[in-house]
């Protein structure tokens, strides 16, 4: 039986409520009228302040701390979590929208609304600290919103993670406006490559031109010393050169200043029905990955490893590893109750196939 550390959604099974924000166990602070309180009414449920509707404690009690903010569906009749006290990871999804179309995308692109003003009105309820992402789709497709999201007054006194293809930001003027509103030093930018040379990038993005837009921002953004996180994600395309692909951005932004995350591919969105062509195998992936990191630290290079359970992976490379995987979507099996290393471990995603599960071998 995989053990669930934290679920996000919780269906509401009486009624329905009518804003799309909640702050569960007090009035709103903000005016926004996006925005609700849930208060406790000391018999079993929470009230909405806006509608009135109840909700029974026991539902959001599984979800939720006082404080916590929450987003309803469309319809009201489901919450899930947009910024908790709790977990080890927050991050807001600001649009669905891409302008790039990745192979193994995790979230698919979608023509939908976006979710900035929601965004914003979550930033001025959570009183939490911590890092926050903001994840699409492509979060600077829409750049005035993108910007005013980042520089509102709720987000100046945080640090930020931004998830970008890095295409617009080979735009020295946006990356001049981002510095005008004091955005870069906050934040932290995940930008992902997807191989050492156009055609390979190119391929994974289905936008000819994408790899040089996306390198050029990574050369603009180390110009001024912006915080950098080198997303590699390792697919069965990319494993033997991936070495390549860090010799080469030790030639264009040098030893230091950035950090490179290689992360183990989510077998979820777009990845999942073809998972057997892009995934290697365990033993060829680890091999590589010690291959690598050994290359980079001669390099200089700061290297991390994400999603990776621990005992896929060699003892040497263990150092590398980072707990990454959001708390509300992974797994620890019932092997890894007696493994000593689990609570350092990211564990494996809910959506993880059992050929994976069944490699595991608790480090006892």
């Amino acid at each position: 039986m995989a053990e669930l550390v934290r679920r996000d959604t919780v269906a509401i099974s009486d009624g329905f409520l009518s804003h799309p924000i909640y702050v569960l166990g007090r009035e709103p602070k903000g005016t926004s009228e996006l925005v609700s309180g849930l208060i406790d009414t000391g018999n079993g449920s929470f009230q909405c302040t806006r509608s009135g509707s109840k909700i029974h404690s026991h539902e959001i009690n599984a979800i939720a701390d006082p404080g916590d903010v929450f987003f309803s569906n469309r319809t009201g009749t489901s919450l899930r979590t947009a910024l908790s006290q709790r977990a080890v990871q927050n991050t807001l999804l600001v649009t669905e929208q891409c302008d790039n179309n990745c192979t193994f995308c995790s979230q698919p692109p979608r023509d939908v609304p976006d979710y900035y003003d929601l965004a914003i009105a979550a930033l001025s309820e959570f009183e939490g600290s911590g890092v926050i992402g903001v994840s699409g789709g492509e979060p600077t497709i829409h750049w005035e919103k993108f910007i005013g999201l980042l520089s509102c007054e709720s987000a100046r006194r945080r640090p930020f993670h931004v998830l970008t293809h890095g295409r617009v930001l080979s735009r020295a003027d946006r990356v001049g406006e981002m510095q005008a509103h004091g955005i870069i030093d906050s934040v932290l930018f995940g930008i992902p490559i997807h191989g050492a040379s156009a055609r390979t990038h190119d391929a994974v993005t289905g936008v000819d031109g994408s790899w040089e837009e996306t390198i050029q921002g990574l050369i603009n953004l180390r110009h001024i010393d912006a915080a950098l996180e080198i997303r590699i994600i390792i697919t069965e395309q990319i494993l033997d050169g991936l070495d390549s692909v860090l010799a080469l951005l030790h030639s264009i932004l040098g030893s230091s200043g950035y950090r490179v995350a290689l992360m183990r591919l989510e077998p979820t969105g777009w990845a999942r029905g073809h998972l057997n062509l892009l995934r290697p195998s365990i033993s060829r992936e680890a091999a590589i990955i010690d291959y690598v990191t050994l290359n980079a630290g001669v390099r200089g290079q700061q290297v991390s490893l994400y999603n990776y359970p621990l005992c896929l992976i060699s003892e040497a490379a263990r150092e590398f590893a980072c707990k990454s995987i959001s708390d509300w979507k992974n797994v620890y099996p019932e092997q890894c109750n007696t493994c000593s290393l689990k609570p350092q471990c990211s564990g494996l995603f809910a959506s993880e196939r059992n050929r994976v599960v069944e490699k595991l071998r608790p480090v006892i």
